[in-house]
């Protein structure tokens, strides 16, 4: 199984106010530079979103930042803090059987 870190946004306007293409931008560069894969997507209503939390609007359009390094996760909630809510699971499971195939 694989372990998985996201942000869940639910507000359109983070993903325009804050420097988000700068930062893929510099984690594209850091992945072909060490020769790793690229484990990081942005998503628009995933299917797993109300399984992995529980009060999600599902009527609202809610974005996911999701990423397989903590790391990398952590340091965007930090810059995000406010407008962005933490999450974690692992996949696949019986519940979550591909979280990319949204």
């Amino acid at each position: 199984m694989t372990m998985f870190y996201g942000l869940l946004i639910n507000e359109l306007e983070v993903l325009r106010s804050e420097p988000l293409e700068e930062v893929f931008r510099e984690r594209a560069f850091y992945h072909k530079k060490q020769n790793t894969f690229f484990d990081t997507w942005i998503i628009k209503n995933p299917g797993f979103l109300p399984l992995v939390i529980k009060n999600v609007d599902k009527e609202k359009e809610n974005f996911v930042i999701l990423s397989c390094t903590k790391t990398f996760i952590s340091i965007l909630n930090l810059r995000l803090n406010e407008s962005v809510t933490f999450f974690e699971f692992q996949a696949p499971s019986d519940e979550i059987k591909s979280p990319l195939s949204y």
